[in-house]
């Protein structure tokens, strides 16, 4: 009956240090997630995956402040993603897990986006072309010089519009300096108007006399 009883305690207390050790090996990983604006994205997903083995861990989102964490995860080496729409924004590699606090890993999709557009260069259209087939490789090309020629089309439109426009600023400041000295020549508004002013009072006391009956006075062979 003893026997028994140490059995069982000695069975008990090693099922409890093997249980203690098996969660002990699990960790975490956290983490803050900022849009190309620079503000705290809400809703993205996180894919966890195991490199070297097979493990892929799902069902992480950000929360409304832009914070996830994902627990259980054995000790090892992960890849994480940050994808938003169905569409993988970030993605880092070697993401290692240790025991106690979880490892923080943040990501910056601006930051994410600005090193893409640096790796591609100038040269998107090789980058997209990976993995695809021979017909759909074709496709990309001839989109891309159909594309490059509509481009050149347009450039070479804007100069023709550009010259147009000049043409024509020359010729209206052409007309105006014609107008300006044809106006100089003909004495100018200015003065014609200044005669015509100066002619309205002699007009205005005919006007009056005629009204007073004052017509014969100005006028002494009629009457």
């Amino acid at each position: 009956m003893l026997a028994t009883s140490r059995g069982c305690i000695l069975f008990g207390f090693s099922f409890l240090l093997f249980t203690g050790a098996s969660w002990a090996q699990f960790t975490a990983i956290s983490g803050d997630v900022k849009d190309v604006d620079g503000q705290k994205l809400r809703g993205a997903e996180i894919l966890i995956e195991r490199e070297g083995q097979k493990g892929t861990y799902k069902g992480a989102k950000t929360d409304k402040n832009g914070h996830y964490i994902y627990n259980g995860l054995p000790i090892g080496k992960y890849t994480v993603s940050v994808i938003v729409g169905g569409q993988t924004r970030d993605q880092i590699s070697g993401v290692a897990t240790r025991l106690g606090d979880p490892t923080e890993l943040n990501f910056d999709l601006k930051q994410a986006a600005d090193k893409q557009l640096a790796q591609a260069g100038s040269t998107p259209a090789q980058e997209q072309a990976r993995g695809m087939s021979k017909e759909e490789r074709e496709r990309l090309d001839k989109q891309a010089k159909e594309n490059a020629a509509i481009l050149a089309k347009n450039k070479a439109l804007h100069r023709a519009m550009e010259d147009t426009a000049k043409e024509h600023r020359g010729s209206l400041s052409h007309c105006r300096r014609s107008r300006r000295d044809n106006h100089s020549r003909a004495g100018g508004i200015p003065f014609a108007t200044a005669r015509f002013r100066r002619s309205l009072p002699p007009l205005c006391e005919f006007g009056r006399a005629v009204a007073a009956g004052k017509w014969v006075a100005l006028f002494p062979g009629i009457g």
